[in-house]
């Protein structure tokens, strides 16, 4: 059964795809980002996921404990947090 997509769920779809794709084009055009470059990658990373998890059907539950801060998602906010906690480590480079 197709479905209509709504205008919003359209816009919500085609920023998260823009967020997503900006941000790998900004890692690979600067190899090496400073902590700052990183830190806004990294956020607008996890908002393109969480535009895109929104439009996804279906429910997903994030819960994150750390140092007596609870964290406890569903849905978008779930991508949201589920992208910004959890990094790869730093890539270390051979010379």
């Amino acid at each position: 059964m197709k479905r209509n997509l709504t205008p919003y769920e359209i816009i919500l779809l085609v920023l998260g795809l823009i967020f997503v794709l900006g941000s790998i084009t900004l890692v690979m055009t600067n190899p090496t980002p400073s902590k700052w470059q990183f830190w806004t990658i990294r956020i607008v990373m996890s908002l393109g996921a969480g535009c895109i998890g929104s439009f996804l059907p279906g429910l997903l539950t994030a819960e994150f404990s750390w140092q007596n801060v609870a964290i406890k998602s569903t849905g978008a906010a779930a991508f949201f947090v589920i992208v910004y906690l959890l990094n790869p480590p730093p890539i270390e480079l051979v010379q």
